[in-house]
């Protein structure tokens, strides 16, 4: 079975994304990206949105920080919503 994110080339996935860096930003940032992956995350759009916007400078960790934690909120509070009501 073949893996869809071998070889790592989130450039050639989204290269809309990487299209307003220079080759030299862009190996950086895939470098950056693949530590992870050799780790085990398997990228998303995103993900990598978010990547780059923090290496760019355009957010800030705590900006990204709050709003990861806002979306595990959300998705905590849908969960409840959704989950079948106990039987006692």
């Amino acid at each position: 079975m073949s893996d869809p994110y071998f070889p790592f080339r989130p450039d050639l996935w989204w290269p809309d994304l990487f299209e307003p860096l220079s080759p030299a930003e862009r190996e950086e940032l895939i470098e950056g990206l693949a530590v992870n992956w050799h780790e085990g995350w398997v990228p998303n759009r995103a993900d990598v949105e978010d990547y780059l916007a923090l290496t760019a400078g355009t957010t800030t960790l705590d900006e990204l920080v709050q709003r990861y934690r806002d979306q595990a909120t959300a998705r905590r509070a849908a969960d409840r919503a959704s989950a079948p009501a106990a039987r006692g």
